[in-house]
């Protein structure tokens, strides 16, 4: 049990550690079984009112669309599947309906530590950045932080009041019904996104809170907004599905760690060649609208690449540019009982930001990449590169230095950059070496190859849920496949696959689990992934079946295993076609049709991070973080 205790004035309890050491997606037991309502049933009856509607329609290629809206209305169907859900749904309320006490799977100690946190609202808990883990610290000291790393920097972030965030809330929400209205009128923006967007709009900020950088010394703070139900939530989303649209025709983007081990193992290259990664300095914070937008406007328009991508994404590039400036030029979040206007940069948290920091500076890398032969190998993932340069001539140190200063010089010349004194995005480089780091790859060049296998970050607590933690069963199963096919993918020499498993089974081990549960699951997925002949699963054909009904319902011990749901469905709801020329229409009463796959949604329980660590913070009942603040800047004026 571990976690990283950074208060200062605060004695935090030795037991602490016993709850937190838990890891924050820890989900403590409810005190009892679920009652009938707690079972969405409600939720499977829509369900399966359309499923026995639309199960005859002959259309057989629909496939529902990224921004999609569930509808109310829920069609006739026969008397006779009425009665079976009917039948169906009297069972479970029968079940369900008496509680039965559920065991506590925190211990006593734990509870006393969880008590203590709670009735301690000076220690905040929150999560170190790169999955390092739980931190405790002081309040006082978590404020200070956020102000000093960001809030203070006035060019970046704007204090609004209370009004001042209202009246920018209602002209963000109407300039939101302005861009459907007018994209919409243009026959570019259908009726169900316009849909999606307004009923995703609100009059709720988003939330700022802090990883803490504990792999940094002195220690730094990453910025974090958590965006989902803000005010411009359904455009952000759009925004995020039309720059999707757009990646898979760009050059030099990383998608995944599996794509780049598989371009890498084919590579050939000289005794000469040498690895290089780079990393951008604060890049959302340094990419700017105003040289941004003009950027990808010309690309779109004029760019011979850039106007067969709008072609074949189907994207209009105007639309594009006018949610860009709606999105980025309103991000508007509280901390605490403050609130504050994002000024410059990308938008953070929101959605369409990664694609975007992806895509603006893919713009400079397609102009200057092949400028640079040296550079065999480039790809970027958002703000992270890796390359492989093999000197041409004998001044390899001045071609190097060239591309470094070019990958710098985006935008240099533009107006924006002279008017306000800013500077372009900036990247700094690793010396040329034969091994590097990049994502979570240990790259390294042997005998004129490349190999690579996984890296791992010496300050993670590897702190994977519990045996005994309130989730579905199936999540080990899951856990254990991911890093069996995470080995086979990353790792092209097979005599590192076997000491990374052996690791990952002590740690399971370490976190409470038993050799007998977690040695089965192993030897599974070791024969389904390692077997002779195995066809990649990106081409492997899957067996159509039909659409399954789902039944969503909350983890809970005390409640009977999906064979008990599965076991009711095949009884009661389960039916064969027995007519299949039949179609179902309103005004027909009787048709026939095949439901015979129900699959059951397990929903988790609170876990800590939810419990401990809100979103919205958990400064404390009266607690001013306007006041803490306002004593940090008188102090700073002094």
């Amino acid at each position: 049990m571990a976690y990283h205790n950074l208060c200062k004035n605060t004695k935090v309890p030795p037991f602490i550690k016993n709850l937190l050491g838990l890891g924050l997606k820890f989900c403590p037991n409810p005190k009892q079984s679920s009652a009938p309502s707690d079972i969405a049933l409600q939720r499977l009856s829509d369900d399966y009112h359309r499923f026995i509607f639309f199960n005859s329609s002959t259309q057989t290629d629909y496939e529902k669309p990224p921004l999609y809206i569930n509808k109310n209305w829920v069609p006739k169907i026969p008397e006779k599947y009425k009665q079976r859900f009917e039948r169906f749904q009297e069972r479970i309320i029968h079940d369900f309906s008496k509680s039965k006490k559920c065991e506590p799977n925190l211990t006593l100690q734990q509870k006393r530590a969880m008590k203590w946190l709670q009735d301690n609202p000076n220690v905040i808990v929150f999560n170190a950045d790169k999955n390092l883990g739980p931190i405790t610290m002081d309040r006082d000291e978590y404020i200070f932080l956020a102000h000093r790393d960001h809030l203070s920097n006035t060019t970046a972030y704007k204090r609004l009041t209370p009004e001042e965030k209202t009246n920018q809330i209602l002209q963000v929400m109407n300039a939101i019904d302005t861009f459907c209205d007018v994209w919409e009128n243009k026959r570019w923006l259908p009726e169900n996104e316009v849909m999606f967007i307004k009923q995703n709009t609100s009059t709720n900020p988003s939330w700022f809170y802090l990883l803490a950088k504990i792999h940094k010394t002195p220690l730094k703070t990453r910025p974090i907004i958590s965006y989902s139900g803000s005010t411009c939530y359904g455009l952000a989303k759009w925004l995020d599905v039309e720059l999707q649209k757009m990646l898979p025709f760009l050059p030099y983007i990383a998608t995944s760690s599996r794509e780049i081990v598989s371009e890498l193992k084919e590579l050939e290259i000289p005794d000469s060649a040498r690895l290089i990664t780079m990393d951008a300095t604060a890049m959302y914070t340094n990419i700017h609208l105003e040289h941004a937008k003009e950027e990808l406007s010309k690309f779109l328009l004029e760019d011979e690449l850039g106007t067969s991508v709008a072609t074949f994404a189907g994207i209009c590039p105007a639309m594009l540019i006018h949610a860009l400036e709606i999105v980025m030029t309103n991000n508007i979040f509280a901390f605490g009982d403050t609130f504050w206007l994002q000024q410059t940069g990308t938008a953070m948290g929101t959605p369409p930001a990664p694609p975007w920091a992806t895509i603006y500076f893919c713009i400079h890398e397609h102009r200057i990449i092949k400028k640079f032969p040296e550079l065999h190998y480039y790809r970027r993932y958002i703000d992270d590169g890796f390359g492989i340069w093999i000197p041409q001539d004998d001044t390899p140190n001045i071609r190097l230095d060239e591309f470094k200063m070019t990958m710098a010089s985006y935008g240099i010349d533009h107006p924006f950059f002279a008017r306000t004194g800013l500077q372009p995005l900036q990247w700094e480089f690793s010396s040329l070496d034969t091994s590097a780091i990049f994502l979570d790859l240990n790259i390294s060049i042997k005998n004129g190859k490349i190999a690579t296998k996984i890296y791992e970050k010496d300050l993670n607590l590897y702190l994977y849920i519990p045996p005994h933690s309130c989730h579905s069963k199936g999540v080990l199963k899951g856990l254990i496949s991911g890093m069996v096919y995470r080995a086979k993918c990353l790792c092209t020499d097979t005599i590192d696959i076997v000491p990374f498993l052996v690791k990952c089974h002590q740690r399971l081990l370490d976190r409470g689990y038993q050799d007998e549960d977690i040695r089965p699951l192993f030897k599974e997925a070791i024969s389904t992934y390692f077997r002779p002949n195995q066809l990649d699963i990106s081409t492997t054909e899957t067996v159509e079946k039909t659409r399954p009904i789902f039944l969503h319902v909350n983890v809970n011990p005390a409640d009977p295993p999906s064979s008990y749901f599965q076991e009711l469905f095949s009884q009661e709801l389960a039916t064969q076609n027995t007519d299949p020329e039949e179609t179902p229409s309103d005004d027909k009463s009787e048709y026939s049709v095949t439901c015979d796959r129900m699959t059951v949604c397990y929903h988790g329980a609170k876990n800590l991070k939810s419990i401990l660590s809100p979103r919205k913070g958990r400064f404390g009942k009266n607690f001013s973080v306007a006041s803490s603040l306002a004593k940090l800047e008188e102090t700073a004026n002094l």
